[in-house]
C-alpha cells in the first residue's frame, strides 16, 4: 500500500515516485476543500511511468455497480484540473475509482 500520511478521517497512502512533502500538500487540499467527511476515507496516491498521478479512491461497496451520471462526471473531471494544478505542479492528475484493494472498478465516467 505504501508510506502513509494520517489526519483526521483521511489516509493517504503514496507510492511509486509520489513524496511525502505531495502527500501532505494533497492531504492538505482534500482538506481544504472540505473533502473530507465524517466516514473515514483511504486513499493512494502513485506516479506512473509516463508522469500521470492516479489518485486511487475506494468506493463503498453500495455504489460500485451504479453508473456515474452526468454531474458526477463533470465534479470529478473538476477536481482533477484543481488537483493537478493545485498539488502535481502540471503532473496530469486521474482519479481513478477502486474496490478497498485499490485495484480500479470498471467505471463508466
Amino acid at each position: 500500500m505504501g508510506d502513509i500520511v494520517k489526519t483526521n478521517n483521511l489516509d493517504v497512502y503514496y507510492i511509486n515516485g509520489i513524496s511525502k512533502e505531495n502527500a501532505v500538500k494533497f492531504t492538505q487540499f482534500w482538506k481544504r476543500n472540505g473533502f473530507i467527511g465524517d466516514d473515514k476515507q483511504t486513499i493512494q496516491l502513485e506516479m506512473l511511468d509516463n508522469n500521470i498521478v492516479h489518485v486511487n479512491l475506494i468506493e463503498k461497496k453500495f455504489y460500485q455497480n451504479k453508473p456515474l451520471n452526468l454531474e458526477e462526471q463533470i465534479s470529478i473531471t473538476r477536481i482533477q484540473k484543481m488537483i493537478t494544478d493545485s498539488v502535481f505542479n502540471k503532473n496530469w492528475v486521474t482519479i481513478v475509482i477502486t474496490d478497498n484493494t485499490f485495484k480500479p472498478l470498471q467505471r463508466d465516467l
